[in-house]
């Protein structure tokens, strides 16, 4: 609620340019390699994996990038990304030594989170991964055996179902947060609910929270196109299966906060490293090199323009986006979908859902409270 003759675009671009150039705080999303062992149906980075792992020569270039920043940060976050970068584990082991030494020297607070297919999470690599401080998991699962293993095969066109259920069940109790992503459209939404069975079957509903993930067509696929949700079908599902299913997902991360910058890619002090030494503005872009702003093995940078579009695009003077209700919740949507002209996939699912999502919050807070003894 705000008084009259307060410019409330004027609040909202303080609150942007304060969380976009906050110098408090560092973010990398390293890809020690980007090596698969998986060929996902939908996956972006298909034209570009290749068996390239991250160099003696780019891992000390990252430690020194760290090491120039240590005096002037009080955080540090690092997630480990690829290809799949436990095909490359004994980099994230020497990185997150280095990592954490610095920090403890600097006293700065250091967190890490690894996106991982699963397949290869042993209960040795879990603990090891522990001791490295890697703390958040996200793990993806599609479904029920047959539709996971039709979309995210290995090389050779095996299932990997079983065997990713099989490692989160032994590493259970080392895996305190874990995030698992069930990529939907409309080839396996039928498929989604086996999801909370089989959690609740093999224990893990009280380890994993599962949530929706939008297929998109980032690889022009005509085939994959049929398949994906428009984002207002994909808001509607994900209100319903959020609510739905209360009791494993985290349905009060939906209500709706307020935003300064989008993400990572419209942040000043985030970054994307490929094994080459490659800065990108967006994980989507990860290994394409057409896209990167930088490298870290050269003093020039590249592509200055594609970075001050990422960089320096203000929703609020936006024609479209500074007349739009929900601009405080989404700050003008997926940079990424944004500077590739993907509008489809551009606007957040409050948009279309606002006032639904709003309720359904409301209708479980006020059961909770009945539940808990509540009387008003």
């Amino acid at each position: 609620m705000l008084e009259d003759n307060v410019d409330e675009l004027a609040l909202l671009r303080l609150r942007l340019h304060s969380t976009r150039y906050d110098s408090t705080s560092f973010g990398l999303t390293l890809a020690p390699t980007m090596d698969c062992n998986f060929r996902c149906v939908y996956c972006y980075e298909s034209k570009v994996i290749h068996h390239t792992y991250m160099s003696v020569e780019v891992q000390e270039a990252v430690v020194k990038l760290l090491e120039e920043r240590a005096k002037h940060i009080r955080n540090f976050s690092v997630t480990w990304y690829g290809g799949e970068p436990l095909l490359a584990f004994e980099i994230i082991l020497r990185l997150s030594k280095r990592f954490i030494e610095i920090c403890e020297k600097n006293d700065i607070t250091y967190t890490a989170g690894i996106i991982t297919n699963g397949y290869l999470l042993t209960r040795e690599k879990a603990e090891m991964l522990a001791a490295a401080k890697v703390t958040f998991y996200q793990i993806t699962i599609d479904g029920t055996r047959e539709s996971h293993d039709a979309s995210r095969p290995l090389k050779n066109g095996a299932g990997t179902y079983d065997k990713i259920f099989d490692n989160l069940v032994q590493c259970a109790d080392l895996l305190t947060n874990v995030s698992m992503r069930v990529n939907v459209g409309h080839n396996n939404v039928q498929a989604v609910d086996s999801i909370f069975e089989k959690l609740e079957e093999s224990g893990l509903s009280d380890h994993v929270v599962p949530y929706l993930g939008k297929i998109t067509n980032d690889n022009g696929d005509p085939e994959l196109e049929s398949i994906c949700f428009t984002t207002s079908e994909f808001a509607k599902l994900d209100l319903e299966y959020t609510f739905s299913h209360s009791s494993h997902l985290d349905w009060f991360g939906k209500y709706p906060t307020l935003k300064g910058n989008y993400c990572g890619a419209d942040c000043y002090q985030a970054m994307v490293i490929d094994p080459d030494g490659f800065i990108y503005r967006c994980w989507n872009e990860i290994g394409n090199h057409s896209y990167a702003v930088a490298n870290l093995l050269r003093s020039t940078p590249d592509n200055l323009s594609l970075y001050f579009d990422y960089m320096l695009f203000d929703p609020t003077t936006d024609p479209q986006c500074s007349h739009c209700d929900v601009l405080p919740l989404c700050m003008g949507g997926c940079p990424y979908y944004r500077v590739h002209d993907r509008q489809e996939n551009l606007c957040s699912v409050y948009r279309t859902e606002l006032q639904e999502y709003l309720i359904a919050v409301a209708h479980k807070l006020l059961e909770e409270k009945k539940s808990a003894g509540c009387s008003d």
